[in-house]
């Protein structure tokens, strides 16, 4: 019973005391850097972000947050065709495919009005199914978070680490590159990635979202009040945001 009750108490009070990180031995440069677990507390997950950001502020950290297996399967895909980078060739492949990759995103200028409605959160009502990663963690946060350390100072830019958006009905790389740094403009860092969802996180709240609300509702084919009532009580309290970048996303 005290076990229990001292679970909640540090969940709700004190998440810093529930984040585990085991650092892997030796690792290469931009391959996997430790393994996170934070009791899929969303609070504590932020905590360990920060944590790395300060203890690495030449880098920014990537955390593979939702399904990591089949993430990462797919980044395997989706870093095909022009993406295509020979890790046999380079001693040090991940970094050199790091860049590789982002030189090939960097070199894009995808708008996001060419892909509105790309998403359609409309189906099934996803849209109510989005409100509800505000109050229950665990419905996005693996029990087990994968760590990455990227080379670079742009949040954004870590998206090359792990680039997906492999299926035809899902957001395209460069399109959810696109997205990705418009969420940077209103403050918001790219910081994880799942198989199918996005997070975000921001130093301080939004004073007028009005103009994120709008443009995220055109992207995600719904009325810009469904995309505020969906997602203001995150950006009004929280200092994350979850967002979709394929069709099947919000399956819960």
């Amino acid at each position: 019973m005290l076990r229990a009750v001292t679970r909640i108490y540090n969940h709700l009070f004190n998440p810093s005391s529930i984040i585990q990180l085991n650092v892997i031995p030796n690792a290469l440069d931009m391959a996997k850097y430790g393994i996170l677990k934070t009791e899929r507390n969303m609070k504590a997950t932020i905590i360990a972000y920060e944590n790395l950001l300060e203890q690495y502020p030449d880098k920014r950290p990537l955390f593979v947050f939702e399904n990591s297996t089949q993430c990462e399967h797919t980044s395997e895909h989706a870093s095909s065709g022009e993406y295509y980078f020979d890790t046999q060739k380079q001693p040090d492949s991940e970094v050199a495919k790091f860049e590789h990759i982002l030189s090939i995103l960097n070199a894009k200028d995808t708008q996001l009005s060419e892909f509105y409605s790309k998403i359609n959160l409309n189906k099934g009502e996803k849209i109510k199914l989005l409100s509800e990663l505000a109050y229950n963690d665990a419905k996005f946060l693996d029990e087990e978070i994968d760590v990455y350390l990227c080379h670079t100072t742009k949040p954004y830019e870590c998206f090359a680490r792990m680039l997906n958006g492999y299926f035809i009905d899902d957001m395209q790389p460069h399109q959810t590159y696109a997205l990705i740094k418009f969420m940077y403009k209103f403050g918001y860092d790219f910081i994880g990635i799942g198989a199918t969802l996005l997070m975000f996180y921001a130093k301080h709240q939004l004073s007028d979202a009005t103009q994120l609300y709008s443009e995220l509702a055109k992207v995600y084919g719904v009325s810009t009040q469904q995309m505020q009532n969906a997602l203001e009580f995150c950006v009004n309290t929280k200092n994350y945001l979850i967002l979709p970048y394929t069709s099947d996303a919000l399956n819960f």
